[in-house]
């Protein structure tokens, strides 16, 4: 394998060494040539040579006086050099009887040595600006492995320019150019970069509404990317994601890019299915046409018809614009607020029982297995919104009142039961006797912690986290009986570890 820079050090050579003082002038019309020459020139090993470079004109000749003069003395000192000319070899004017004392006059394009060295392009549309870029980038590679001779697209190269406010170097502008048509951006405008870098994010935005939504964007889009581009454009907008540097003031480059892409106006027969958009205003129409399907609804229609869009929600809530995704709070949207009444609304329906208490031993089974949940459900639908947006401000009302309906439901066939029954003394243990019990069976020092107005629902939500935690089930809770009216103290003496029939309340000062 024989890199560029190895055939042009090896062209060189083959003229300077058969002599000393061998030199030889080399016509560069396009200047395509000149840096790969510099390059070469100044490797210190046998691969280097002296450069000598014209590029001035004088009397539209290449060359001035002083320029012939300087390049009169290296023949003269009879030095071995290559003297490089931006002109073709029939037009060296005032240079050619110096040039006519060269051992050669090396006139051949840059595309057609290459071609001879082993480069082969792909594609005929690629140009020669092309292949002066290609070279100077893999001047230490061999042409035959160029794999096509054709500049390849950088996305990293695209979004330091896109993203990063980067000022292209004039080499990577070649590759930016080629990236631009092959997803046919806007033309890159260096006058107006901050107005181009809008431009090529609105059909970016555009293009990933329509790759969630075909059907709502459709595919006469101005802006949308053609489809052989696309896999392209969204994988650019993945690692444009996926950087923590470059997405820091995405945000803020959408909302500027939506009023130019008007996505929010397309999205009138746009669903929860649809999405979630990378779009503000395309996500934020989502949102207010959910918000407004739902409260169609009241009662137990309301809480199937909201936990029905259970996963869509979780999706959504995972998008860009959520309000846990979001560094721009102020333009968030609350998807998780959402999500989060939803599976309330869902633990609410699963605990419910299948069937009427047969007896006060059914319900409380029911409700130590099951039942909890609708308490710990309660607490999600009850709590303080963090995000009071009109559209939830419009549900949650509805949501509570059907909620507390299933609730006080529940609570008047409980009383209704164990008032049939002539309220007997459930089938457990009293929480002192249950302590006893255990300090029993312990052989080692033991300290029992009583934590204050714990609730059932509130004991098994914090054993399940510890397990969750652990990966292996080290908490457990068990169902006791307690005193009724269930204040602290009585609880507190139910809970002391002595026999349950020495125990005795009496109300001293009124207390």
């Amino acid at each position: 394998m024989t890199s560029l820079q190895q055939h042009i050090s090896r062209l060189v050579h083959d003229i300077l060494d058969r002599y000393p003082g061998s030199w030889m002038t080399w016509c560069d019309p396009r200047g395509d040539w000149e840096t790969l020459l510099q390059r070469v020139a100044e490797v210190d090993d046998s691969q280097g040579f002296t450069l000598v470079s014209i590029s001035e004109q004088t009397a539209r000749e290449p060359g001035s006086p002083g320029n012939r003069r300087a390049l009169q003395e290296h023949i003269d000192a009879k030095e071995s050099f290559v003297l490089h000319v931006t002109t073709t070899a029939g037009n060296l004017g005032w240079l050619w009887a110096q040039a006519l004392l060269s051992e050669s006059i090396y006139d051949r394009s840059l595309r057609e040595q290459l071609l001879v060295w082993g480069w082969r392009s792909q594609s005929v549309k690629t140009g020669d600006d092309e292949v002066a870029v290609l070279a100077r980038q893999y001047l230490k590679q061999d042409p035959a492995e160029w794999g096509g001779g054709g500049l390849q697209p950088n996305p990293v190269l695209l979004l330091n320019v896109l993203a990063g406010g980067a000022t292209p170097e004039p080499d990577d502008r070649m590759v930016l150019y080629i990236i631009i048509v092959k997803l046919v951006l806007p033309a890159y405008d260096e006058e107006h970069v901050g107005r181009w870098r809008t431009y090529a994010l609105v059909c970016l935005l555009v293009t990933q509404a329509y790759q969630v939504a075909p059907g709502v964007v459709g595919e006469g889009h101005a802006y949308l990317i053609a489809s052989e581009k696309r896999v392209f454009a969204l994988n650019l907008l993945d690692r444009w994601l996926d950087s923590l540097s470059l997405s820091k003031g995405l945000h803020e480059a959408i909302l500027e890019a939506d009023r130019i892409a008007g996505l929010g106006n397309d999205m009138t027969r746009a669903t929860i299915k649809h999405g979630p958009f990378l779009s503000q205003a395309a996500e934020r129409a989502i949102y207010a046409n959910t918000c407004v399907s739902l409260a169609q609804h009241n009662g137990r229609e309301l809480l199937e018809a909201l936990t029905l869009l259970n996963d869509d929600l979780q999706r959504h809530a995972q998008g860009f614009w959520s309000s846990k995704e979001s560094d721009s709070q102020s333009q968030s949207i609350p998807w998780g607020e959402l999500a989060r009444l939803g599976a309330a609304v869902q633990m609410l329906l699963d605990a419910s029982p299948l069937k009427d208490w047969a007896n006060p031993g059914e319900a409380i089974t029911w409700y130590t297995k099951n039942g909890w949940r609708i308490d710990k459900a309660g607490e999600e639908l009850l709590r303080n919104l963090d995000k009071p947006t009109p559209g939830l401000l419009t549900l949650i009302t509805p949501i509570r009142q059907a909620y507390r309906a299933r609730w006080e439901d529940y609570m008047i066939k409980w009383s209704e039961i164990w008032t049939a029954c002539g309220c007997p003394v459930p089938d457990l243990d009293s929480a002192g006797t249950w302590v006893a019990d255990l300090l029993k069976k312990s052989r080692r020092a033991t300290a029992i912690l009583i934590a204050d107005a714990l609730r059932y629902d509130l004991g098994m939500t914090l054993a399940a986290q510890l397990n969750i935690r652990e990966g292996a089930e080290r908490a457990t809770v068990s169902a006791a009986r307690t005193a009724l009216p269930t204040i602290t103290a009585l609880g507190m003496g139910m809970a002391l570890p002595l026999p349950e029939q020495e125990l005795q309340a009496d109300i001293i000062d009124g207390k």
